[in-house]
């Protein structure tokens, strides 16, 4: 009998993993999360989740991160991304799943997060797992090169 390898593995963020995060996430680290924050991630209260995919020699592959907070029995998922490169391939999703489970394991019972108003995938994501649209922040984000500041739309799900 074959032993399979995983599909994916979930597991705490390591330094090790913050240049190649900083790097594989560019755009997402610069809005997000800056490298020195990531960096101070495991001094945070915040959890920081990895997605990591079995690499062809062995190694494995950083796919995605998630960054969410327990406050009393909610949690607050503060920011997600997938590595461009493997965007498309349901791996938003699994990463998502998995985080909320732990959530759920560590006594949350309602999830809530945020999302720009023109991040059309996320909020599709995000509905397709059941969160519902409950506001929205007025020009909460800041505004990237050439645009203007951006609304949150804030959504929950039990």
């Amino acid at each position: 009998m074959t032993a399979t390898r995983p599909e994916f593995s979930l597991r705490a963020l390591e330094a090790r993993d913050v240049p190649g995060f900083t790097a594989l996430l560019s755009d997402e680290v610069s809005r997000h999360w800056s490298s020195t924050g990531l960096g101070n991630a495991l001094a945070s209260e915040h959890q920081f989740r990895v997605l990591a995919l079995p690499g062809v020699s062995g190694e494995e592959e950083l796919a995605g991160i998630a960054e969410y907070q327990r406050i009393v029995d909610e949690g607050h998922l503060l920011g997600i991304a997938i590595v461009p490169a493997m965007r498309q391939r349901g791996l938003g999703r699994k990463l998502l799943i998995a985080v909320m489970a732990e959530m759920r394991a560590e006594g949350c019972v309602r999830c809530l997060l945020e999302v720009r108003r023109s991040n059309k995938a996320g909020q599709a994501l995000y509905e397709r797992l059941g969160f519902k649209p409950d506001g929205v922040r007025r020009a909460y984000y800041p505004p990237l090169a050439g645009y203007a500041a951006e609304d949150a739309m804030l959504y929950s799900c039990p």
